[in-house]
């Protein structure tokens, strides 16, 4: 019997090519090929040139500077983002894209790892929209590569802008090629990756304009945006999505509605209203203790009640004006008002000023109780105050808390003036009067940090400029 020669290691090179050609065939049949995802493709805006339509050429005080605050997600955790479509299931014109195999059903979902390229203006994105903006020529403040102004920059913006990815959605396609010097044990047909991308991504996001004046969202803007790379680049969806969202930032800079918010920045946010001027007999000041005579000052001081709660207020005028804070009133046209001895009336809102936070009432009553008005000298450093109001319940009302003037200063955000006084007031507080110990009204509660006593309360010199009231002597 004649011997057989059997080479054992080119028999076992040829199994593992059998197996690695036959296994994936099999596998491809059994599993489900990846399709192309349906992509919106709308219209990618033209790089716009602000400076040759003259638009922030002019001074900074006619025009709203802003800053990128930060960017979130309400894209579901683990929802699907994107395909890697199979090859014979692409049409992206991208040649052997995802390779030469039939790609069993593969996506890209929204992850922690995709999640992590959000943040705020020092990030990734912030840097990149800080950077799309500025080429845009747009007054847009905190530049991320500033190391030590650029926060302090940031914070002095007059608007803040921020977005909300609301859907992506693409199909990415890795790119292979042929290498003829690849083993084909291991690489049927020598077919390897290149680690390089392309594909194509839609991005839909909501931007909005947070005006920390009024601390409200003054405008948003819905943006789409598309971008099909054909070029091979790495890192994939990461790479694709930061393109995407480049065209986004480019395509809201070229938004008309996103141009008028900067552009129709309102002088009224820090001057006094239009309308012409209420004129008061002036009320002779005070030269009795509070102490010693505190109904005079409670008399003279009210509750004001509202849909939404209550604030307090004061009394100005003997016609029965009536000061508080504007966001006591908030919308209302009328509120109720109540007297120290129990007596309750409605008033008519008359004036306000929303971004100083002061408004007027006039209640159908003559008073005799209107409190004097110091304007001069104005309160000092360390100088005993009191602040009455009706802190968190209705039944306090005319609670009278001492404390001491700390200091004048000026809000750089809201870019105006507040006293700084040590003395702990609470939600139904404002609006109150803050009198010195003669019980001369100096100051409007306004504001305070809890479990504090750091609160600010306005200048009443403030609250009559922006209000346009004036004080006339008594003949």
């Amino acid at each position: 019997m004649s011997a057989i020669n059997i080479d054992v290691g080119k028999l076992r090179k040829q199994l593992l090519y059998s197996l690695m050609i036959v296994v994936p065939l099999l596998a491809a049949g059994c599993t489900t090929p990846t399709l192309m995802m349906e992509v919106p493709k709308p219209p990618s805006a033209a790089f716009p040139t602000l400076d040759k339509e003259g638009m922030f050429t002019r001074s900074e005080s006619s025009y709203a500077t802003f800053a990128f605050a930060k960017a979130i997600s309400s894209i579901k955790y683990s929802a699907t983002v994107a395909h890697w479509p199979s090859r014979n299931k692409s049409t992206l014109g991208i040649p052997r894209c995802n390779g030469w195999l039939i790609r069993p059903e593969q996506r890209v979902v929204w992850d922690r790892e995709r999640m992590e390229e959000l943040g705020d203006w020092n990030t990734y994105l912030g840097k990149m929209f800080y950077d799309t903006m500025k080429l845009m020529n747009y007054p847009v403040k905190g530049d991320p590569s500033e190391l030590f102004v650029g926060s302090k920059k940031h914070k002095t913006a007059d608007y803040q802008v921020g977005v909300d990815i609301q859907e992506i959605r693409g199909n990415l396609c890795e790119h292979y090629a042929i290498d003829f010097f690849a083993p084909r044990d291991l690489f049927p047909g020598g077919w390897i990756s290149t680690g390089t991308y392309g594909g194509e991504l839609y991005l839909k996001a909501n931007w909005m304009v947070y005006s920390p004046l009024t601390e409200k969202i003054i405008d948003t803007v819905v943006v789409e945006s598309y971008v099909k790379e054909l070029d091979r680049f790495n890192n994939g969806f990461i790479e694709l999505f930061r393109r995407a969202y480049e065209q986004n930032v480019t395509n809201l800079g070229a938004k008309e509605s996103f141009k008028k918010v900067l552009l129709t920045k309102s002088k009224s946010q820090f001057t006094p209203i239009s309308e012409a001027a209420i004129v008061f007999a002036k009320i002779p000041l005070d030269k009795g203790l509070v102490t010693t005579a505190p109904d005079r000052v409670l008399n003279g001081t009210v509750l004001i009640k509202t849909s939404s709660g209550h604030g307090s207020g004061f009394i100005v005028s003997e016609e029965g004006h009536i000061l508080t804070n504007n966001h006591v009133v908030g919308a209302s046209k009328t509120v109720q008002i109540v007297f120290n001895n129990g007596v309750e009336l409605e008033g008519e809102v008359v004036r306000n000023h929303v971004n100083r936070d002061v408004a007027l009432i006039k209640a159908p009553i003559r008073s005799a109780n209107a409190l004097p008005l110091r304007l001069d000298p104005p309160v000092k450093k360390l100088e005993q105050v009191f602040s009455i109001g009706a802190p968190l319940d209705r039944e306090r009302q005319n609670t009278i808390t001492k404390g001491m003037m700390n200091k004048t200063y000026i809000d750089k955000v809201k870019a105006m003036t507040f006293h700084q006084v040590d003395i702990s007031i609470n939600p139904g507080n404002s609006g109150g009067p803050l009198v010195d110990e003669l019980g001369n009204v100096v100051a409007i509660a306004v504001r305070g940090i809890p479990n504090t006593r750091i609160n600010d309360f306005i200048p009443i010199t403030e609250a009559l400029r922006f209000l346009k009231i004036e004080l006339k002597e008594e003949e």
